[in-house]
């Protein structure tokens, strides 16, 4: 279960990069295409210029508006990384529990020799 919940987030970050990039891509695009210079056209128009001027506007918030799409996609990812990497986590817990068991393993084996020892010096006296 937990794969296919990785599985479809790895899709949705990877659908959301790629309409962001596809948008700012277009939207870049149409700008430049905008801005180019006719000079087969005699005279521009006011109107024609202000519609350009509003179009390259417009696109130009696109872009604004895609590339905080991706800045909040980047936080959205280093979330999910720090939050759902329990295999570091669990990692360092069983490396820290190995050597827990091996002291306690340790300990375990020097009481018993003091319980012999103690049991040896019991029976000396008795």
């Amino acid at each position: 279960m937990a794969f296919k919940k990785d599985s479809s987030q790895t899709a949705t970050y990877s659908r959301r990069l790629k309409d962001n990039v596809k948008s700012i891509l277009d939207n870049y695009i149409e700008i430049v295409n905008q801005s180019k210079i006719n000079p087969a056209a005699k005279g521009t128009t006011e109107s024609h210029i202000s519609h350009v001027e509003s179009e390259v506007k417009v696109r130009a918030s696109n872009i604004v508006r895609a590339v905080e799409a991706l800045s909040k996609l980047t936080s959205d990812v280093k979330e999910n990384m720090i939050l759902n990497d329990f295999s570091f986590i669990n990692k360092c817990i069983e490396q820290r529990s190995s050597e827990l068991e091996k002291l306690k393993a340790d300990q375990l084996a020097e009481l018993e020799q003091l319980h012999t020892a103690v049991q040896k010096k019991i029976k000396e006296n008795s």
